[in-house]
């Protein structure tokens, strides 16, 4: 625990560090929308590809993952034969490798079965014949980190996602363990740090993968070295900061729906986040707890912890918005709650809380595009987080000011891609063709209310 208390002080500063690089003030979150986008059964993650703004991909529930281009989700690949449905298992994540565009691997995040019944919860290594198809054939596959104890129970956890470094992040849940949370020789309840370019257990055919030399507990004994942070009860949803590389992590909780922690770039990991000793800032002393748990310096406090009010039940997704059609949000940290029904904000400065629109159903995720913006999964679509009143579309380079500069960097990015955003799909059907050209240019001499030059 002397190690945690060393790394307290400088994971405090960083995270100071990180907060200032977020929106100030109250958050306003009043003026959202929600767009349908196409209509997916019982997804559960969304994402999108390195450099890929024409398409997305969602996971389903039972195996599916999908791709979304414009309105239009087809079956990108069917793991429906070896993803298993137990507890709160499934499908539950997926990322692209960095470097997707090249060796055309990505990594699907799943509850399964061997072939004794046991049930396993794995993160797998997938690579396609094809990184730019739709429907392409799986050329190879292999386990990359397996869990045996606990798979197929609650508290899953399963997000997995790569942080700016290449080193792959994995969400685990306390699988119902309480006590997994504070014992660094379990890798439940924890943040996990790994490298997917190297192999620490060549004996081990269901572990592929390295713990990296910079990790906090790399090379202490006893410690499983792959933990990032711990203390956790189930970070279901977490999401990386494309500005800053800052960690957010969605923790459902137990007594609380949950809390919403950091882990900022540049602080090497090691953070205590005090579950089951702490929920909420709330001292539970259970078990697993040392004695005098509840004056554990070590243990850091959540940014925002998220009160069991207006139905909320358990946190679904958490995102910092860095898009570009609505500019006043820009650093601001907005995060879901499958009951929730809502888009809500939090000010890192205080904790409190600013309630958006309702979708309308039970919130499963929160995910965004390669361009910034943002993506609400309910249980039966997938809708796009816009502005109310439309904005102002003519505004290309989102810099609030509707002018000329705009038609300029838009024909930059038509012909070339040497605009602001590297493209210019403009009417978002995931083409770029003549008739995004003709969309702009009548939003741009035919301007709404909403553009003020």
């Amino acid at each position: 625990m002397r190690r945690s208390r060393k790394r307290s002080a400088l994971c405090s500063a960083c995270a100071s560090l990180s907060l200032a690089a977020l929106a100030a003030g109250e958050p306003d979150v009043s003026g959202l929308a929600l767009e349908h986008v196409a209509a997916i059964a019982l997804p559960t993650s969304l994402t999108h590809a390195p450099e890929d703004s024409e398409r997305l991909f969602v996971t389903e529930l039972y195996g599916q993952i999908f791709v979304v281009r414009g309105s239009l989700a087809t079956v990108y690949l069917d793991l429906t034969d070896v993803v298993v449905r137990a507890g709160e298992g499934g499908m539950l994540g997926l990322p692209f490798d960095p470097d997707f565009a090249t060796n055309a691997t990505l990594y699907a995040c799943y509850t399964t079965q061997d072939d004794l019944g046991t049930n396993r919860w794995l993160v797998e290594a997938i690579r396609v014949d094809d990184p730019d198809a739709d429907a392409p054939q799986i050329v190879e596959r292999a386990p990359v980190f397996t869990q045996v104890d606990g798979a197929g129970r609650g508290r899953q956890g399963g997000w997995i996602g790569f942080a700016p470094d290449g080193m792959l992040l994995i969400g685990l849940g306390d699988t119902g363990r309480p006590a997994s949370a504070q014992d660094l020789t379990d890798p439940r309840g924890k943040v996990l740090r790994i490298d997917v370019r190297a192999d620490d257990f060549p004996a081990d055919p269901d572990q592929n993968y390295a713990v990296p030399p910079d990790n906090p507990f790399a090379g202490v004994p006893g410690a499983e070295g792959s933990i990032l942070a711990y203390g956790l009860r189930n970070p279901y949803r977490c999401s990386v900061d494309p500005v800053t590389g800052d960690v957010w992590v969605a923790n459902v909780g137990g007594p609380l729906p949950g809390e919403l922690h950091l882990i900022p770039a540049g602080s090497g990991g090691g953070q205590n986040f005090g579950w089951s000793c702490f929920e909420g800032g709330v001292c539970l002393n259970s078990v697993g707890c040392p004695e005098d748990g509840c004056a554990d310096p070590a243990v850091l406090l959540p940014v925002a912890s998220v009160p069991r009010e207006d139905g909320r039940c358990a946190l679904t997704g958490v995102e910092v918005y860095r898009g570009s059609a609505m500019p006043q949000l820009r650093g601001t940290v907005l995060f879901t709650d499958y009951c929730g029904l809502a888009i809500e904000a939090v000010d890192p400065a205080d904790g409190s809380i600013a309630r958006g629109p309702s979708a309308g159903q039970l919130i499963v995720s929160l995910g965004r595009d390669a361009d910034g913006e943002l993506y609400v999964l309910d249980r039966d679509a997938v809708k796009r987080v816009v502005p109310a009143d439309g904005g102002c579309p003519g505004d290309w380079n989102a810099d609030t000011f509707f002018n000329d500069q705009d038609f300029f960097e838009f024909i930059n990015d038509f012909f070339g891609g040497a605009g602001p955003r590297g493209h210019a799909d403009f009417n978002r059907d995931g083409f770029q063709n003549d008739q995004d050209f003709f969309d702009f240019i009548n939003a741009f001499f035919v301007p709404g209310p909403g553009c003020a030059s």
